[in-house]
This record gives structure tokens, C-alpha cells and sequence, in this order.
């Protein structure tokens, strides 16, 4: 299995351990100047946007190991894109991040993981 479509497997089975806990899926891969968003999905009324990482169990030493500042800067560019675009931004909102173990199998997700 190519890295492409191990990240392709973890992203499915990170969306969908959100779908069982009651999200909804808003968008897939939104893609735009500054970067792009895993998923955004929506329970509550507040906006969730996901990054997924696959990782190796020594990648789960630390949520910074996951994911570094700049990528956590360009994530929430994105996402302030994102909120103007579909017209929400007056909408709650969190950054979570999905660690899929390199297995495929399991997932932990770090809610609110960095802040705006």
C-alpha cells in the first residue's frame, strides 16, 4: 500500500469514528491557497475541522509531534477561508487532530488540540 493511500484509509476511518459519534460530514479535503483540511464536520452547531495524521506508535510521543506550528497556522488559515467561503463565521468552532495508527485500525482524536 502506497503512503497515499495509507493517509487515504486513515482519513476514512477517522471520519467515520467521528460519523459513529454523532458528526456530520460538511467537507472532505477542502483545499485552498493556504492549505487544506482533512474533514469538516459539524455536531452542535459548532464546526469541527480535522486533521488526521498516521503514525507509528513512536509517533504518539506528544500532540506537537503530530503537528507543528506552521502546519497548525496554515490550518487555521484555512479554516478562516473556509468559514468566510461557506458563510459561517459566526459559527463555533474547534481544531482537532485524529491520530490513525499506522495499523489502520485505531484512532485517537485530540479535541481542541490548538486554538485560533
Amino acid at each position: 500500500m502506497t503512503s497515499k493511500e495509507k493517509g487515504n484509509r486513515g482519513e476514512d476511518l477517522a471520519v467515520a469514528d467521528y460519523v459513529a459519534r454523532g458528526y456530520r460530514v460538511l467537507d472532505r479535503n477542502f483545499r485552498c491557497r493556504y492549505g487544506e483540511i482533512d474533514a469538516v464536520l459539524e455536531k452542535d452547531n459548532r464546526i469541527v475541522f480535522l486533521e488526521v495524521k498516521v503514525v507509528d506508535f513512536s509517533g504518539m510521543e506528544s500532540l506537537s509531534d503530530l503537528i507543528g506550528k506552521v502546519k497548525q497556522k496554515r490550518i487555521r488559515e484555512s479554516a478562516r477561508n473556509y468559514l468566510t467561503l461557506k458563510n459561517l463565521q459566526n459559527r463555533d468552532f474547534r481544531f482537532d487532530v485524529a491520530a490513525v495508527l499506522s495499523d489502520i485500525k485505531s484512532v485517537t482524536s485530540f479535541e481542541n488540540a490548538f486554538t485560533e
